[in-house]
């Protein structure tokens, strides 16, 4: 923990943290019983927030901006929110490690109506209380350049449970590489990922195929109380990630010998075009 402070500069890459934080508005739940009613086995002991903390805060949270017009996703916004009736959740927005898509603890919360600031502070304080403070970090959100500013003041106003000390010198803010050609000039100077030192190839789309595996689990939670649906979801998401842990050293291997050939080959090219 911290040791990218105290190694030399040309080797801190090795220690930096990617983060990817995003939205899934398939997961929704229907109104449907009570937390009295169908209390939950697991509640906030691995990957949904402790729901009466986040609760409580978001009901303190009155108005607040939840869209710019930045990156053109207003209207997807607007779609994504304007069917709210009869549901207790419009989706979920999580947490994951952006390099090899392990689902981070307490990293998913409910979203009541589009990617409020509320909700997203909350759920990134969340899962970011449980990383050094010293590590350099890398977040990739699709709508950071405008969501990051004035963070350290909202992050100020969380709850005890979640309040953190942000070293902002420590964390640099981008846009996936997917989503920024949606965004202006200025944001695709400010926020690419291949302007920051030690991403490599990152891409910080890692959040993207959780949602892909999802598959049937989407359909079953609608209709169940918010007990029986966190449980489910906490039980999927532990297969995930003990299956991305099982095949993590096939999967490195196989990149390192891809890498290798591709390298030899580059080599090749780059020296008969410099004879």
């Amino acid at each position: 923990m911290g040791t990218d402070l105290l190694c030399a500069p040309h080797f801190r890459y090795l220690y930096i943290i990617f983060l990817a934080v995003d939205t899934c508005f398939q997961l929704k739940r229907c109104i449907v019983s009570t937390w009295a009613k169908d209390p939950s086995l697991t509640a906030g002991w691995a990957y949904l927030v402790e729901w009466p903390e986040y609760h409580k805060f978001l009901l303190t949270v009155i108005d607040q901006k939840e869209m710019s017009t930045c990156s053109g996703l207003a209207a997807l916004d607007y779609g994504n929110t304007k069917f709210s009736q009869g549901y207790s959740a419009m989706g979920i927005s999580m947490g994951v490690c952006a390099r090899h898509e392990f689902i981070q603890p307490n990293s998913v919360g409910d979203l009541q109506r589009g990617e409020r600031y509320a909700n997203m502070d909350y759920i990134f304080a969340s899962f970011l209380r449980h990383i050094h403070r010293c590590l350099f970090k890398i977040v990739s959100y699709d709508i950071v350049c405008q969501w990051w500013k004035q963070l350290k003041a909202r992050l100020a106003k969380l709850p005890k449970l979640i309040h953190l000390t942000l070293i902002l010198h420590l964390i640099r803010f981008v846009i996936p590489k997917l989503h920024i050609e949606t965004h202006t000039m200025l944001c695709k100077v400010m926020y690419s990922l291949g302007l920051v030192p030690g991403s490599a190839q990152t891409d910080g789309e890692g959040i993207e195929h959780p949602w892909a595996n999802i598959g049937g689990v989407v359909s079953s939670t609608r209709e169940m109380g918010p007990g029986s649906r966190e449980d489910t979801l906490n039980n999927h998401w532990a297969w995930w990630n003990w299956q991305k842990l099982l095949g993590l050293v096939e999967r490195l291997c196989t990149k390192l010998d891809c890498a290798k050939a591709e390298y030899a080959a580059q080599l090749e090219a780059f020296t008969a075009f410099s004879a």
